[in-house]
C-alpha cells in the first residue's frame, strides 16, 4: 500500500496536514463542531515507533497539539506495518490505533479498539481496496507461478511421488499385487498382532492395492496436502503426517483386534489423508468458518462424502478413516500457531 495515496485520500476528505519533525510520522485533523478529530500516520515498516512508551508520546503530544484547535478532541493513530507480530504487542496502550497489515493490505482492528471513527474507516477501506486491485493486476500471473513453483518443490509433492512410484513399482513386478504389498509393509492384521513389525505401521501408508485406489487418495492430498503445508510449515507438515499415518494404522489395528476380524491385509495413505483433512477441519473453525477461499461448509462436505463413500462400500478401512480425522483434528491444536485476528465489526463506535 503506498502511504502517500492514504495521505492524498484523506487530504480530499478535509484532513489537514500537520508537518512533522520525523519523516515517517504525519498528523491530520480536521474540526467539526467544536470537536478536532486527529489521525496520526504512523510509517511503522522501519520500526521507527517500535517502543510503547514512544508510541503514548507521540499520542500525547498530538492530543495537546490539537487542543489548542477546539475544546474536544479525538485521536487515533493508523500503524502501516510488515511486522504484524511486533503490533500485538501494542494492544496495552490506551490510546486508539489501527494497523494496517502491508503484507496482507489489510485493515486490522483489535477487540479493544473502535471500529468506526468519524468515517475514517470508509477513507481507509477505499485505499486498501484500490490499493487491491492494483496489486492483483500486477501480481496475477507471479501468484500462479509462485503457487506451482511451491506445489512442485513441497514436502507433500514429495510423499504424493513416493506413493506413485511403489505403485509403478508394484505394477510392474512380476508379483500378485496383495503378495508384493505384503511383502512391501502392508499389514496383515492377524500376522502384525502375532509379530508386530512396527515398521509396517508407517510403509503400509504408502502403498495402494490399485490404481483407482491411488488416484482418488492422491487427488485429494495433492489439494489439502499442499494448502496445509504452506499454512503450517514444510516440517511441521512432514512430522505431522508421519504422525496422522502411523496413528491412523495402530487405531486400525486395534479395531479389527477388538471386532476379531483378524484375516485383513490393509495399506494406503487414506488414514493419514484424512488426517491432513481433520487439520484443515480444525484450522477452519478456529479461523471463524474461512481460510483463504476454503469455507467450512466446504470441509464438512467433504469429511460427510468420504465418510459416507466409504462406509457404504464394502473392504474400505473405514476405522483408519475415523482415526485419521480426529488424530488431525487434535494435532492441530499443537501444529498450528494461529493467524491474527481480523474484525472489521466490533463492539463499541464512536458517533460522528
Amino acid at each position: 500500500m503506498q502511504v502517500e495515496h492514504l495521505q492524498n485520500e484523506l487530504e480530499k476528505n478535509g484532513y489537514q496536514r500537520i508537518p512533522s519533525n520525523i519523516e515517517q510520522i504525519s498528523l491530520f485533523f480536521r474540526v467539526e463542531d467544536q470537536l478536532a478529530v486527529g489521525i496520526c500516520l504512523v510509517d511503522n515498516r522501519g520500526q521507527v515507533v517500535k517502543e510503547n512508551s514512544l508510541f503514548e508520546t507521540v499520542m500525547h503530544k498530538t492530543e495537546i497539539l490539537l487542543k489548542e484547535k477546539a475544546q474536544q478532541v479525538r485521536v487515533i493513530a493508523l500503524i502501516i506495518t510488515d511486522q504484524m507480530e511486533l503490533e500485538k504487542q501494542r494492544q496495552n496502550t490506551p490510546y486508539a490505533f489501527w494497523v494496517i497489515d502491508t503484507s496482507l493490505d489489510e485493515k486490522i482492528v483489535f477487540e479493544n479498539q473502535p471500529g468506526n471513527f468519524y468515517g475514517l474507516e470508509q477513507i481507509v477501506d477505499h485505499v486498501l481496496q484500490e490499493s487491491g486491485k492494483k496489486h492483483c493486476q500486477n501480481s496475477d500471473k507471479q501468484d500462479w507461478n509462485d503457487k506451482w513453483k511451491n506445489s512442485l518443490f513441497s514436502v507433500n509433492t514429495g510423499i504424493v511421488l513416493v506413493n506413485v512410484l511403489l505403485f509403478l513399482w508394484m505394477e510392474f513386478s512380476r508379483d500378485a499385487n496383495s503378495v508384493w504389498m505384503y511383502r512391501h509393509g502392508a499389514i496383515h492384521i492377524a500376522d502384525f498382532l502375532l509379530d508386530p513389525q512396527w515398521w509396517r505401521l508407517l510403509a503400509s501408508a504408502f502403498l495402494h492395492f490399485s490404481f483407482s485406489h491411488l488416484l482418488g487418495n492422491m487427488v485429494v492430498l495433492w489439494y489439502i496436502g499442499n494448502f496445509l503445508e504452506r499454512l503450517i510449515g514444510w516440517w511441521r507438515y512432514f512430522l505431522f503426517y508421519l504422525i496422522a499415518a502411523v496413528g491412523a494404522n495402530i487405531i486400525s489395528v486395534a479395531w479389527y483386534w477388538y471386532i476379531g476380524d483378524w484375516n485383513v491385509l490393509t495399506a494406503g495413505a487414506s488414514g493419514a489423508i484424512f488426517g491432513v483433512v481433520g487439520m484443515m477441519l480444525f484450522i477452519i473453525l478456529r479461523e471463524r468458518g474461512r481460510v483463504q477461499g476454503i469455507t467450512l461448509q466446504q470441509m464438512l462436505f467433504m469429511v460427510i462424502f468420504t465418510l459416507y463413500a466409504g462406509f457404504a462400500n464394502s473392504g474400505v478401512n473405514n476405522s483408519a478413516h475415523v482415526g485419521g480425522l480426529v488424530i488431525g483434528f487434535l494435532c492441530g491444536i499443537i501444529f498450528y500457531r494461529g493467524t491474527v485476528k481480523r474484525e472489521k465489526n466490533h463492539f463499541w463506535a464512536e458517533k460522528p
